[in-house]
């Protein structure tokens, strides 16, 4: 059966496949669990989960450009990829851990995804872009997705950064980026990562959150973008999966759509989620949540910064019409306040002798966030005002 295949037409259908990058601002925002919603989807090829972030480190690094053998082996044992093939090495994202007894796993046939990627670049030079279409190609096969009836490529970037590399291969790719409440993620980011990793109590997690927020207008010129909140995801999935797949032309298959699952596995969310994760969560993006991390002058700011972002994307805010005329006046003054986070984190590396590094940073990140705070303000007052095409 396999013989008969015509590789020659499966790499030219993938050749001609439109590209849809996934990332998300760093908050936080969802990119796996939007990811294990489209997995399994027979019209979408793609490899499981973020495991491919990487793919042009990976690509740049590796010395076996003009060995493809040694080439896919190197890929397939590479520590970020293995989770790919037997999903029980991926103990971030609790691979291992899938079903509804929470016990079980996948597993990916190593030699016969070789042998796909061998006969889809058998007449093909080795590229960046030739082995990244073929290493999605093969794993959908592998996986029994029919490549001919498929419509796009989809591609789980997981940051922005990680845009622009593939770009250079695919410049026509089109652009998902997923986004949550600034708040609600800033918290999130900062207490759930530093759970397992203490350096999210470092100076700069003031700054990182907030930053990528400030360059939406940024993000909208280089890119061609479409935004999915992760509130609205949750609310209201039918919505924005019907939309998504409008929008890419694909069927709307509620039995795959509907289920956060990895090769029809349950899937109850990463190590850094403080609960098992079940599915949509109607209550998502509570208020209460969050509130009382950020103090009054906080909220204030970025309701103000953010508020057509926030108006578009049906956050709920705070700031009256009063407040928010008044701090196109007040602002420069408002924004040399400290953050709570500031403070919370300033006198966290304090007490637990964290290092001297990470008291003096504090002040130069302190500045960092008002520079990055000034300069949202200046785009406001030239009306230069956000656009968010959303799902």
């Amino acid at each position: 059966m396999k013989s008969k295949l015509n590789y020659n037409n499966i790499f030219n259908h993938l050749s001609n496949l439109n590209l849809v990058v996934m990332a998300g601002l760093r908050v936080r925002s969802g990119t796996d669990f939007f990811h294990s919603l489209l997995d399994g989807h027979p019209e979408i090829v793609q490899t499981t989960g973020s495991c491919l972030y990487n793919y042009y480190s990976f690509w740049n690094a590796t010395i076996y450009k003009d060995d493809l053998d040694s080439l896919i082996e190197e890929f397939i044992y590479d520590p970020d990829h293995i989770g790919l093939f037997d999903s029980r090495f991926n103990m971030k994202e609790k691979w291992g851990k899938l079903g509804i007894d929470k016990n079980e796993y996948f597993e990916v046939d190593k030699q016969l995804f070789k042998s796909y990627v061998n006969n889809l670049m058998c007449d093909s030079k080795i590229t960046s872009r030739n082995f990244f279409l073929a290493i999605n190609g093969a794993y959908s096969m592998c996986i029994g997705i029919d490549i001919l009836k498929t419509k796009f490529l989809f591609f789980h970037a997981h940051t922005v950064e990680n845009i622009d590399l593939i770009m250079n291969d695919f410049p026509l790719s089109e652009v998902l980026l997923m986004i949550r409440e600034l708040r609600e993620g800033a918290l999130s980011f900062i207490e759930n990562k530093s759970l397992s990793d203490p350096s999210y109590y470092m100076p700069s997690s003031c700054v990182n959150p907030f930053k990528e927020y400030s360059m939406i207008n940024n993000f909208n010129s280089k890119y061609d973008i479409k935004y999915i909140s992760l509130k609205d995801l949750h609310h209201n999935p039918d919505i924005v999966l019907k939309n998504f797949c409008h929008n890419l032309n694909i069927e709307y298959k509620k039995d795959v759509l509907l289920r956060s699952d990895y090769h029809g596995k349950l899937w109850w969310g990463d190590v850094l989620s403080k609960k098992d994760l079940q599915g949509f969560n109607a209550s998502f993006g509570e208020v209460n949540k969050w509130k009382s991390q950020f103090s009054y002058v906080d909220n204030m700011i970025i309701e103000f910064l953010f508020k057509e972002e926030y108006q578009i994307l049906n956050y709920e805010t705070a700031i009256s019409k009063l407040e928010y005329k008044i701090m196109y006046i007040l602002f420069p003054l408002l924004v040399i306040f400290p953050m709570r986070y500031e403070l919370k984190i300033l006198k966290y590396n304090i007490i637990k002798k964290k290092g001297l590094r990470r008291i003096i940073t504090s002040p130069i990140f302190y500045l960092i966030r008002i520079k990055m705070y000034l300069k949202v303000y200046f785009l406001k007052l030239s009306s230069n005002k956000a656009t968010i095409n959303k799902f």
